[in-house]
């Protein structure tokens, strides 16, 4: 109250010395000098006072608010809003205010000019005292997408691309996190017909902090058609933080990559070429030929090995990673939803079409301490989390009879098996590579026989099995 008196008796004191100018003067005085630290967005309440200095009534006026660069109005400055001052007599004053949103700028020093008589509706003793300016600060976020690649080469729909990014806070204050969005687009231009292909959270960046994005793997949409396509960075896509400038938030790859409709993998496994042994000493060796039989896991110490698991690339692209699964059902069908899985897991590397790769997997009898006794179906399933989108996924399952028992003292038919062998009744003898990989099947009626098919075969270590049991032979010429 004291301020605004002397203030009053000051200016009452130069109004005197303007008592033979009959005009009015008007000045104006901001209730806030020092607006400190202000955020775009921000509600500021200004308030000011109007004086009229000259000796001559004031008609009523416009008292404007400009955001400025500087003391200095020009047309560049950006006009906040406005308040309507009544008219005022000599010596007098009115008391003004508006309720102005800070814009989005670039963060930096600015001034707040108050501007009474805005548009000259009053003719004044001094147009030049119509303008009071006060500095504060405006510290404002502003997030770049940049440096946005992706990795060489052609991609099937359904397949994954490792794409890298960086996105940047070059604003004046420090923020906290954000979205980043990544779409598919024809033309590197952000429009409503690019797809929506992930999102990912932004970490909170300081001033001129930099958040680094590699190897970030994204599918391409199963629906995508042949083309070429560029990968675009949205950053702040949700529009959670006011940024000084909205038009930098949009990176693209520079140069595009090909998605070839046609091409998609094939992940399946040969029968044959999945090698098993248990407790079950007449079980075959391959599961192509295990025919009735069941392998065998007991509650003493034992286990069910699979030995190799050779899963192939039957299709016309390159599969991504992917995990093989094992269930254990009652009916041999798998229902992921009452299937138990175990906890462990194959992984599966990339396979190029045509190719294969080998994997191997050991369940112990402890795997099985929480079951009854009985038979049961181990279910294996290549992909089993369905990363890998293929041309066939009904190929991907297979089964295998198991029986859980007591003890594992088991039966051993070996010896009728060699006595049916030594009176001629032919059977079948099947031969793998040292590898576990299928060589061949050939009817045989005895040992002697099965020896005289190696002499048919390359120098190698072979795996024979039969209902004599199986054995290991090196066949040197």
């Amino acid at each position: 109250m004291m301020k605004k008196l002397l203030s009053i008796l000051f200016l009452t004191f130069l109004s005197f010395h303007n008592i033979f100018a009959q005009q009015p003067d008007l000045v104006v005085i901001p209730d806030d000098p020092a607006l400190s630290i202000r955020k775009p967005g921000e509600i500021y309440h200004g308030q000011s006072f109007v004086y009229n200095i000259g000796n001559a009534v004031a008609n009523p006026s416009i008292l404007k608010y400009y955001l400025s660069t500087n003391m200095t109005f020009d047309s560049s400055d950006i006009l906040l809003g406005q308040d309507y001052t009544l008219g005022i007599s000599p010596g007098q004053d009115s008391e003004d205010g508006a309720y102005l949103v800070i814009p989005p700028v670039k963060g930096g020093m600015y001034y707040m000019l108050y501007f009474t008589d805005a548009d000259g509706v009053v003719s004044e003793s001094n147009e030049n005292n119509n303008i009071a300016a006060v500095s504060f600060e405006i510290q404002t976020p502003d997030l770049v997408a940049f440096e946005t690649s992706v990795g060489i080469g052609t991609v099937s729909p359904g397949q994954s691309k490792n794409i890298n990014y960086k996105i940047k806070n070059v604003g004046n204050i420090a923020i906290g996190p954000s979205t980043a969005k990544i779409y598919l687009s024809t033309n590197g231009s952000l429009s409503s017909d690019d797809v929506l292909i992930g999102t990912k959270t932004t970490s909170s960046l300081g001033i001129n902090q930099i958040e680094i994005i590699t190897n970030l793997s994204i599918v391409i949409p199963s629906s995508t058609s042949i083309g070429n396509y560029f990968i675009l960075i949205e950053a702040d896509a949700n529009n959670d933080i006011t940024e000084y400038n909205e038009n930098n938030n949009i990176d693209s790859t520079l140069s595009s990559f090909f998605v070839d409709v046609l091409g998609e993998p094939d992940l399946t496994a040969d029968p044959f070429n999945i090698s098993i042994t248990s407790l079950c000493n007449s079980c075959s060796f391959s599961l192509g030929t295990l025919g009735n039989k069941r392998h065998i896991i007991s509650k003493d110490a034992s286990s069910l090995s699979f030995q190799q698991i050779i899963i192939d690339n039957n299709g016309t692209a390159t599969s991504g990673n992917a995990k093989i699964n094992f269930y254990l059902s009652v009916d041999g069908v798998l229902d992921t939803a009452s299937d138990f899985k175990f906890p462990t897991s194959v992984g599966i590397s990339i396979i190029q079409p045509g190719s294969s790769a080998q994997a191997s997997y050991t369940l112990f009898n402890t795997d099985f301490a929480d079951f009854s006794f009985g038979n049961y179906f181990l279910i294996m399933k290549i992909d089993g989390d369905n990363q890998v989108s293929e041309s066939n996924e009904n190929n991907n399952i297979f089964n295998i009879p198991i029986t859980y028992q007591q003890s594992n003292i088991v039966n051993k038919p070996l010896l009728n098996g060699l006595k049916n062998s030594l009176v001629g009744e032919p059977y079948n003898l099947y031969i793998y590579n040292f590898n576990g990989k299928f060589v061949d099947k050939v009817l045989v009626k005895d040992v002697n026989s099965e020896n005289e098919v190696l002499k048919n075969l390359p120098e190698a270590i072979y795996i024979l099995n039969s209902i004599n049991g199986s054995r290991k032979v090196f066949f040197k010429r």
